[in-house]
C-alpha cells in the first residue's frame, strides 16, 4: 500500500486534487506538496526514503528549469522513489525523455481522474506481485521484521519502477485500450503517448536497430464499432507513402495482426510548434517554419492530397530542427467519389477550419493554405486569429469576422495574414508554390 506521497508542481490546487484522488483508494495516504517557486529543488539531504511515490509535474512555473531537468538532477539521489511525470503537453518527445531518466510513468494532466491515476497506481502494485521475490519470514512474535517493512517499500519501489506506462521486466508488451496486453513483434513499447478518436499512440523501440519510433495502433474491435476507422487509418499510410518528402513525416512500416492493425511512424524528439509557440516563436523562426510547412504542402498538394486539419500539434521537429506535418488521418485525395458531411467538418480542429470546411463547401488544397493563416499568425502573435466562447461563435467568426491586423513591427507579413485568411477560396493564394514564391520578398523588420 501507499503511505506517503510527494507531489512536486507549482499549483496548490492540483496538490490538494491529487491527494483527493489518490485518497479515495487508499484513505490513509499522506500526500505532501512541495512548491517549487518557495522551496526550490529538494536538497542531497531530502529524506527522500520517508517516500512511497514521487509526482513531479513537467512544468514548475520556473525560469527556464522544469520536471524532467529536476528528475535528471534527483535520480542521483540513492533513496528517490519511483517518479510519475504529469504534464499539460501531449508530446511523445516527453514521454521518451521522461522515460529515459528513469521514470516510473509519464501522464497528461488532462486525463487525470481518481480512476486514471489510481488504476496506473494499482497495475503497478500488481506488478509487484508478479516480479517481488518470495515475502520475507517473519520472527517468531508473529510480527514483521524491520528487514521485512524495509523489503516491502523495497518491493514496491522496484514494482513502480518496472511499471508505469510500460513493464521493463516484460519488453514488447503494453496495456491497449481494448484492456488486453499488446505485444507487436520487432518491438519494445517504452510509453503509451496519446489516445485519439481513431488510434491509440505508443513510443516504442525497434529491436534490430534500437531505433525510437511511434506506432500508430488501430485495435480490431473499435474497428467493428466503426466501420470507416480501419479505411481511415489505412488511408492515412497510403496517403504518406505516397508524398515521400522531408517536410513530412515518414512512415517505416504497416501491418496487421489479429487484434490490431499498426502504423511504425517516424519519432520526433523536437517536440511540437504548439510547444513552441507556447515559448514564443520570432518573426525570423516563424518564416523558416512557414517554408518548411510550405514545402510539406506542396508535397502533399502535388499528390492531390488536402490534409483538412493542419494545426501547430501536428508539426513536428526533429533533433536538427528540420520539420514535418504529421497526422493525415482525416486527409482525403482530391479525386475521391463521396461527398463531405457535417460528421467530416467536425473532424477537423475549429480553430483552423476554412470557412468551407463549415460551409461545407468544395474542399481543395487553398483549404490547408487557411489553416496556414491561422498557424502563421498564431507563431506571430502567440495568439489565434478568430475567438469565441464556443464552437458556433467560433465558426460564426470563421466565416464573418474581419482579418486582423498584425502590429506594426510585423506589418511584413499582413500581406500573408490577408492572403491566406480571405474568406473566400479565389481570393487567397491559390497554392503553397504560390506562398513559397512570396516569402522570397519578405523582410522582417
Amino acid at each position: 500500500m501507499l503511505r506517503r506521497v510527494l507531489v512536486i508542481d507549482d499549483s496548490e490546487e492540483f496538490g490538494r486534487l491529487a491527494g483527493y484522488f489518490l485518497r479515495q483508494e487508499w484513505p490513509k495516504v499522506e500526500v505532501h506538496w512541495h512548491r517549487p517557486a518557495s522551496k526550490g529543488k529538494p536538497g542531497a539531504h531530502f529524506h527522500w526514503s520517508e517516500y512511497d511515490l514521487l509526482i513531479i509535474d513537467y512544468r514548475l512555473g520556473l525560469e527556464g528549469e522544469d520536471g524532467l531537468q529536476w528528475l535528471e538532477e534527483l535520480r542521483e539521489q540513492p533513496d528517490l522513489p519511483p517518479a510519475l511525470v504529469l504534464t499539460d503537453e501531449g508530446d511523445e518527445a516527453l514521454a521518451v525523455r521522461a522515460m529515459k531518466l528513469g521514470a516510473a510513468g509519464y501522464m497528461r494532466k488532462d486525463s487525470l481522474s481518481s480512476k486514471t491515476l489510481n488504476g496506473a497506481i494499482q497495475e503497478m502494485l500488481q506488478a509487484m506481485q508478479r516480479h517481488s521475490p518470495p515475502p520475507p519470514t517473519v520472527d517468531h512474535s508473529g510480527t514483521d521484521s524491520r528487514e521485512q517493512t524495509g523489503m516491502t517499500r523495497a518491493h514496491l519501489r522496484r514494482a513502480l519502477k518496472a511499471s508505469g506506462v510500460a513493464l521493463r521486466e516484460d519488453p514488447g508488451t503494453q496495456s491497449g485500450t481494448e484492456g488486453s496486453r499488446l505485444r507487436v513483434p520487432g518491438y519494445r513499447i517504452i510509453s503509451r503517448v496519446g489516445e485519439g478518436g481513431s488510434a491509440t499512440v505508443f513510443l516504442a523501440e525497434r529491436m534490430e536497430d534500437q531505433l525510437t519510433v511511434v506506432l500508430k495502433v488501430v485495435f480490431t474491435a473499435a474497428c467493428k464499432r466503426d466501420p470507416n476507422l480501419l479505411r481511415r487509418f489505412m488511408q492515412e499510410y497510403e496517403l504518406i507513402e505516397e508524398i515521400q518528402h522531408k517536410n513530412v513525416v515518414r512512415i517505416h512500416e504497416r501491418a496487421f495482426a489479429k487484434e490490431y492493425a499498426y502504423i511504425a511512424m517516424e519519432h520526433f524528439p523536437g517536440g511540437d510548434l504548439k510547444q513552441r509557440i507556447a515559448r514564443g516563436v520570432s518573426a525570423e523562426s516563424s518564416l523558416y517554419y512557414l517554408r518548411q510547412i510550405c514545402e510539406g504542402l506542396m508535397a502533399a498538394h502535388l499528390q492531390d492530397v488536402v490534409h483538412r486539419d493542419l494545426k501547430p500539434g501536428n508539426i513536428l521537429f526533429r533533433g536538427d530542427d528540420t520539420l514535418a506535418i504529421t497526422d493525415f488521418g482525416i486527409a482525403k485525395t482530391l479525386d475521391e467519389e463521396r461527398s463531405f458531411t457535417r460528421d467530416d467538418v467536425i473532424l477537423g480542429t475549429p480553430y483552423y477550419l476554412s470557412p468551407e470546411q463549415v460551409r461545407d463547401g468544395q474542399i481543395d488544397q487553398r483549404s490547408d493554405l487557411y489553416s496556414l493563416g491561422v498557424v502563421l499568425y498564431e507563431m506571430l502573435t502567440g495568439q489565434k486569429p478568430f475567438q469565441g466562447d464556443n464552437v458556433a461563435m467560433l465558426i460564426d467568426a470563421h466565416l464573418h469576422a474581419p482579418i486582423p491586423k498584425l502590429e506594426q513591427d510585423l506589418a511584413a507579413f499582413q500581406p500573408f495574414i490577408e492572403g491566406l485568411l480571405a474568406k473566400d477560396p479565389d481570393e487567397r493564394f491559390q497554392s503553397a508554390e504560390e506562398v513559397l514564391a512570396a516569402i522570397d520578398w519578405v523582410r522582417p523588420l
